[in-house]
């Protein structure tokens, strides 16, 4: 899955037919380092209905820059801007960004 949350209904079932081992990739079932995202706050910050079981989502650093873009440009639709995607993310800025925040 790599736009997330363009159809926000197809990204809640997939999140309630999919069980995936917490050291597995979600999106992808690769193993390795994973980023731990916030489902419950994201879908809420992007005024969508969140289910009340949603908890944390385990990405590897290519599927969580799938996921961050996603969420972007939805945010981006949301406010109204239309092709502002100055701040594309990707594994590397993932990585970094982990990187940053351990130090």
């Amino acid at each position: 899955m790599n736009d997330y949350f363009s159809d926000a209904d197809a990204f809640r079932r997939a999140l309630r037919a999919r069980r995936v081992r917490q050291d597995d990739c979600w999106g992808c079932s690769s193993r390795g380092q994973l980023v731990s995202l916030d489902l419950r706050q994201d879908f809420d910050s992007l005024g969508l209905p969140a289910e009340r079981r949603m908890g944390r989502i385990n990405l590897c650093p290519s599927c969580a820059a799938s996921y961050m873009n996603s969420f972007n440009e939805t945010m981006d639709r949301k406010k109204g801007r239309k092709g502002c995607h100055c701040c594309r993310w990707t594994a590397e800025k993932i990585l970094d960004s982990l990187a940053d925040t351990a130090r």
